[in-house]
């Protein structure tokens, strides 16, 4: 029997343990004001949803029911999430990061000039993340259409974290947050 509970202790620390991949896909039409989100860990969906835009509020359509998303921070919520992204992208594994553009403008040289400039500006963002994880593939795909006006975006990024970091981010950034 006591060798039963060790079986159990030893499967709960390795899951503790052991990074876990998540993918997460995030697309959004800046035009029609639609896009999607879904987080995926394994074989499970943690969220799917819709997500609109309206006025500085973000809603979350899922399946059930609407959600609005009202962000209001303080102080001590801002140095909060300071700290605990600091603590946590330390332990983030980037393991893939695709990003896919299709951006144009009624006219062909203003869509060449924008979309190669929001091009330059997602290339130097894929530069620093290279720079801090190096193994990591990092994939920039474009389409530029010259007779519409299109804009949209989608990332899809495979990432690896383990529980544990996340809870020993989430404690000493609550511990950080208090003592200053």
């Amino acid at each position: 029997m006591e060798s039963l509970y060790l079986v159990f202790l030893v499967v709960f620390i390795l899951l503790l343990i052991i990074p876990f991949n998540f993918k997460i896909k995030l697309s959004y039409d800046a035009i029609s004001n639609t896009g999607a989100l879904s987080i995926k860990i394994l074989f499970l969906y943690l969220i799917i949803a819709k997500l609109k835009r309206k006025n500085k509020d973000i809603l979350l359509i899922t399946k059930k029911k609407k959600n609005e998303v009202n962000v209001e921070v303080g102080e001590k919520e801002i140095r909060f999430i300071k700290f605990f992204k600091n603590e946590v992208s330390n332990k983030i594994k980037i393991k893939s990061i695709l990003i896919y553009s299709k951006l144009g403008l009624d006219e062909p040289f203003k869509a060449a000039v924008f979309s190669s400039s929001l091009n330059n500006i997602i290339l130097f963002l894929i530069s620093k993340i290279k720079n801090y994880q190096p193994t990591a593939s990092l994939i920039l795909k474009d389409n530029i259409v010259y007779n519409d006006t299109k804009l949209s975006l989608a990332i899809n990024a495979i990432m690896a974290l383990s529980i544990y970091d996340i809870l020993y981010s989430f404690f000493v950034s609550l511990f950080r947050n208090k003592n200053e």
